[in-house]
């Protein structure tokens, strides 16, 4: 979509907190990754968006997602990230101006790359 205006990401691993007998110093284990991501597109009336987000025979598609990231810094050589995930909700609202715009929210399937 090459209206998304705005993509917010976080992601890492759960740590695990385990006492370890003899000292005061936990160990701190690794568990599952967690991803989620939030993005806010300018759409309209017949947007591919409302594809993504609906189950099909009771499951909600994988996307993949690619974009350029253009910062001041980077200027028009921005890095070029790739995620994939499900989305979990989204928001679509309309304006009296015949704007569509949507929020989405999704579960991250693996770590976001960047090239």
């Amino acid at each position: 979509m090459a209206a998304v205006s705005n993509i917010d990401m976080k992601w890492g691993y759960k740590i695990h907190e385990d006492a370890v007998t003899g000292t005061t110093i936990p160990y701190l284990g690794t568990g599952v990754f967690h991803g989620e991501a939030t993005i806010e597109s300018l759409g309209s009336s017949d947007s591919r968006w409302s594809q993504a987000i609906t189950a099909v025979s009771g499951i909600v598609p994988t996307f993949g997602m690619t974009w350029k990231e253009q910062d001041t810094s980077a200027g028009m050589t921005g890095r070029t990230w790739t995620m994939s995930g499900k989305f979990t909700e989204h928001t679509k609202k309309a304006t009296k101006d015949a704007a569509v715009m949507y929020t989405l929210k999704a579960i991250l399937a693996l770590e976001p790359t960047v090239a």
